[in-house]
């Protein structure tokens, strides 16, 4: 029987590889490996809250499949920083399957902890808010190489 590290453990996991398979031109790196000292240079990064409810637009990532990576994302940096509130909080507004509460929880969170790891957080936003699914054609010839 799998604990509950394992089972976080294993969503990362599958976390990583669904974003790589999907995109792996613009995810050639592990999300953790993106320079969390950087700040987000996207100009039109919006809070989470405000970009969930949003609809989604065509070539984007749909919203509600690619919070569930994201969370995961936040929960292993909330883990390594210790931040047992945060990762409550998380787990909390997850249950509520809310995609506004989710985003609101995920702002709040952001809120609460230091810089380094507020900088982190936001890039994961980031790449949420950014990310574009390729065309078929252009994933398929990416496949084939």
């Amino acid at each position: 029987m799998l604990d509950e590290k394992e089972i976080r453990e294993i969503g990362n996991n599958v976390a990583e590889e669904t974003i790589t398979e999907l995109n792996p031109k613009v995810m050639s790196k592990n999300l953790d490996e993106i320079d969390i000292e950087e700040d987000c240079q996207c100009d039109t990064l919006k809070p989470m809250s405000e970009w969930l409810v949003e609809p989604d637009q065509e070539n984007e990532q749909c919203h509600e499949c690619i919070i569930r990576p994201i969370a995961e994302y936040y929960l292993g940096a909330l883990e390594e920083e210790n931040a047992e509130d945060q990762i409550k909080q998380l787990e909390d507004a997850w249950v509520s399957e809310d995609l506004l509460t989710i985003g609101k929880t995920m702002d709040k969170i952001k809120e609460e902890v230091g810089e380094p790891l507020k900088k982190r957080l936001a890039n994961y936003d980031c790449f949420a808010q950014t990310y574009k699914k390729p065309q078929a054609a252009e994933y398929e010839d990416q496949q084939e190489d």
